[in-house]
């Protein structure tokens, strides 16, 4: 199987940019955060692989513009720290087929509204 040529693919969600001055790194604030490339369903998704997280996350526009078919997550809960508009619950969940050069692989994502990324993945 040959490399995949990531600049043929289209980006599916449009990924909005914020950019903060700091004058001093807070202690419990972490900055071991990968981003890349994946292809789901023939399309390129902008990921992030957070090795501090503890969820694998997915962009609500991803599954609705890639027709994935979602479930409902086994155990309720809410994230509160990722969105600026307080609490969301967590109640679907779908599994995602993914490649990034010739690595192919699934995982289940938490489905949830978010602008960062298409995927976010916990630690590899």
């Amino acid at each position: 199987m040959s490399v995949v040529d990531m600049r043929k693919y289209l980006i599916i969600v449009a990924q909005r940019v914020l950019s903060a001055q700091m004058e001093k790194a807070e202690q419990n604030q972490h900055h071991k955060l990968f981003q890349t490339r994946f292809i789901v369903k023939e399309r390129a998704c902008h990921i992030i692989i957070d090795s501090e997280s503890c969820s694998n996350l997915t962009c609500s526009d991803l599954v609705d513009k890639l027709g994935l078919t979602t479930h409902p997550h086994p155990h309720l809960y809410s994230i509160e720290w990722f969105n600026s508009c307080g609490k969301l619950k967590v109640s679907r969940v779908v599994r995602v087929q993914f490649l990034v050069g010739i690595y192919r692989n699934s995982a289940r994502f938490a489905v949830m509204f978010m602008k960062t990324c298409s995927l976010l993945l916990d630690r590899p």
